[in-house]
């Protein structure tokens, strides 16, 4: 089993030996100055259930730091403006079925 299995609750009527496999889907985007809203076309994910993970220049904002909302499977807002050319990756990590 991979460490991020082991750490994984075994789910209600599975077979305990059988690895979790989490998938991962990212779309990385380019920002303009001051641009706070960003449309996914390449992932979606589930709002409210705490899949989506944003990063900044490499560096992953908290979601309890309100530094982004998410506002559909596919819009994502940021508390605040970024310069131009930041990177902004947006990471789905999604257990495979």
């Amino acid at each position: 089993m991979s460490a991020l299995s082991d750490l994984l609750p075994a789910l209600p009527g599975s077979d305990e030996d059988k690895p979790v496999v989490i998938n991962t889907l990212s779309e990385i985007k380019s920002a303009s100055q001051g641009q706070t809203v960003f449309d996914l076309t390449q992932v979606t994910y589930r709002q409210g259930y705490q899949d989506l993970t944003v990063v900044i220049n490499g560096i992953t904002q908290a979601r309890s730091a309100n530094c982004y909302t998410e506002n559909s499977g596919t819009r994502v807002t940021l508390a605040s403006g970024l310069n131009s050319g930041d990177e902004v990756s947006f990471v789905i990590l999604r257990m495979a079925e």
